[in-house]
């Protein structure tokens, strides 16, 4: 018979797995360093996940399922222009608060670079939800018309670019870039104004 899954263990197990890559590293991170932390048995940790690599994924599908959540609520807000600003601030504002899971993300990439690619449902989620997003901006004719999910897919690469160069490889300060995307973005979707003048000078 299976056992139950405890939603709350399964959390207090994630939550340890963070810590102790968060100190540790993927390398030196161990189950049973995870286990400690989380006040379980280390065979309790295998029932909830495979292995280290699970445990990532599992963070970074949770940190895309909450990037999800924030973002739907800036584009949900009933506004009369597109809240593209706002939308890119808040994904910006988001990775830079979870920068470790940011960088879990870059390692769950490489941990299947030599497999077939399947995005994390988390992906899957974020893409379909913006691109619903946009696609409703387009038909009140606040956003120019592309197709969605080619556009959600772009402006999620966009974030997730800005993300890595300012806050892994770079200084922490993603502003330097986030004015110039934030521009682009704004040419680029936003409906010219009456006469062809664009709205962002």
């Amino acid at each position: 018979m299976a056992r139950a899954i405890d939603p709350q263990k399964k959390a207090d197990i994630l939550a340890a797995a963070r810590a102790v890559f968060a100190e540790q590293g993927f390398v030196g991170a161990r189950i049973a360093d995870i286990a400690t932390r989380a006040g379980v048995a280390t065979g309790t940790v295998y029932l909830y996940f495979a292995s280290k690599e699970a445990l990532v994924a599992a963070l970074v599908d949770d940190l895309l399922s909450r990037l999800t959540v924030e973002l739907c609520a800036v584009l949900d807000r009933p506004t009369t222009v597109a809240p593209i600003d706002e939308t890119i601030r808040a994904a910006l504002a988001f990775l830079l608060s979870e920068r470790d899971l940011l960088s879990l993300q870059r390692l769950d990439l490489g941990l299947k670079g030599l497999a077939p690619y399947r995005p994390l449902p988390g992906y899957r989620q974020l893409w379909q939800e913006l691109a619903t997003r946009l696609a409703a901006r387009m038909a009140q004719g606040q956003i120019r018309r592309y197709d969605p999910l080619t556009l959600a897919a772009l402006l999620i690469g966009t974030v997730e670019w800005v993300a890595e160069i300012g806050l892994l490889r770079g200084d922490g300060d993603v502003a330097k870039y986030e004015a110039t995307v934030l521009q682009v973005m704004n040419q680029a979707l936003l409906p010219p104004e009456e006469g062809g003048v664009s709205r962002v000078a």
